[in-house]
């Protein structure tokens, strides 16, 4: 995964939970602290969240605001020519094209 497929990823993460911590895209993301922490610094421009310290802490999606990437990646694509091609798709990608796509929460 690139750093841009990461970045997706993060946005499309907290926009369907609505709350994530750094520990929790640490590990889903496969990354270290400090990549998270330039991530969102890089992000946080561009995106409508905010972080709050302490024990009730995290990353938080601004109320209304929701990441649908402009269009599929090239992961995503590639899942889904799998399904079409008979073969079993990466179920990560499935997640997130449902995450980013669906209306679950919406």
């Amino acid at each position: 995964m690139n750093t841009q497929q990461r970045r997706d990823r993060f946005l499309m993460i907290l926009s369907v939970r609505r709350k994530v911590t750094i520990r929790e895209l640490m590990r889903e993301l496969h990354v270290c602290r400090n990549t998270i922490l330039r991530d969102i610094e890089y992000l946080t421009p561009f995106a409508c969240f905010y972080t709050q310290a302490g024990g009730n802490g995290g990353i938080f999606a601004d109320e209304g605001w929701y990441y649908r990437p402009p269009v599929l990646t090239p992961a995503m694509q590639k899942a889904l020519m799998d399904i079409l091609d008979g073969r079993d798709p990466d179920r990560d990608v499935i997640r997130c094209i449902l995450e980013a796509f669906g209306t679950k929460n919406r």
